[in-house]
């Protein structure tokens, strides 16, 4: 699940986290400041099909070197799937070496940076009343337009932008983990996503109250896969500080309860029925006043 969907899981559940662990989020602004167009190139120039699984193996072997090696053993035994039939040619011995090609394709990776926006829709409300072209777009094509107007055509990605505008609100304390060689995000764009989370209504409070904090590790971007122990050795404390701190809520929680009886827990408190009766009196008044 990416940044975005759990974003927005916490927005309309806000007590379903107690805290977010957030490993290189993509969460920006614009498609353009999370550089889903080069991403994008990038993954469309990579090679996705070989001869053999031993030629891609190789392959794997030289591009991923960084990677931790129980990562790429991992890669090596489900990253592939055999080919039934093959433009490429078959191995010396294909019966126990045959083609291979990405279990997911590179395609289905290039659509996680982008989605096609050819016709130049916009974001709705961005339409003049007698705007007709481009015309008003086909919402169950195009649902989720969202952004600055010039980082939405010819590609857009609504999640990380929807993400972005909902940081302010986010009530589950968040930590960010990021790798200081990350094409994702500058320094300048990890500050502000810092400094932003948890700020408005309804968030946690944000780093001045101890809910939000960052760490940055050196010289790796794709942590989970290059830097395993280094990665646990952040998120683990934050997991074991993030249930001790579900576990007290909960307790308090449950002692207010217990000091209520069954009817009490039933029905508003009695101390309501007045305080109500002042705001309507209260009301009844301004209203006769402006007649």
């Amino acid at each position: 699940m990416g940044a975005g969907q759990l974003l927005l899981l916490s927005m309309l559940h806000p007590r379903l986290f107690t805290s977010l662990s957030l490993i290189e989020p993509v969460i920006s602004p614009d498609v353009f400041t999370g550089q889903g167009p080069i991403l994008g190139i990038v993954s469309l120039k990579r090679k996705d099909t070989w001869t053999s699984k031993s030629e891609a193996i190789k392959a794997a072997r030289k591009s991923y070197k960084r990677w931790d090696k129980r990562v790429l053993d991992r890669w090596i035994d489900n990253g592939y799937r055999e080919l039934s039939f093959s433009a490429v040619p078959a191995s010396d011995n294909p019966q126990t070496d045959r083609p291979v090609k990405l279990a997911s394709s590179k395609y289905h990776e290039v659509m996680q940076y982008l989605r096609p926006n050819p016709l130049d829709y916009k974001p709705v409300g961005q339409y003049e009343v007698d705007d007709t072209s481009p015309p008003h777009h086909d919402h169950l094509l195009y649902p989720d337009i969202i952004g600055p107007s010039h980082a939405t055509s010819p590609f857009y990605r609504y999640e990380p932008i929807m993400a972005w505008q909902m940081l302010k609100h986010i009530r589950p304390a968040v930590l960010y983990l990021h790798g200081d060689s990350s094409p994702i995000a500058s320094p300048e764009v990890l500050a502000k996503m810092l400094n932003r989370t948890g700020t408005g209504v309804g968030g946690n409070g944000g780093v001045r109250e101890s809910r939000v904090q960052q760490r940055i590790l050196k010289g790796s971007h794709q942590l989970p896969l290059e830097k395993v122990a280094e990665t646990a050795a952040v998120v683990g404390p934050w997991i074991g500080q993030s249930a001790q701190s579900w576990k007290d809520d909960e307790a308090r929680l449950d002692e207010g309860w217990a000091q209520q009886s069954m009817s009490e827990r039933l029905k508003a408190m009695d101390n309501w029925v007045p305080v109500l009766q002042g705001l309507h009196k209260a009301d009844a008044q301004k209203r006769d006043s402006r007649l």
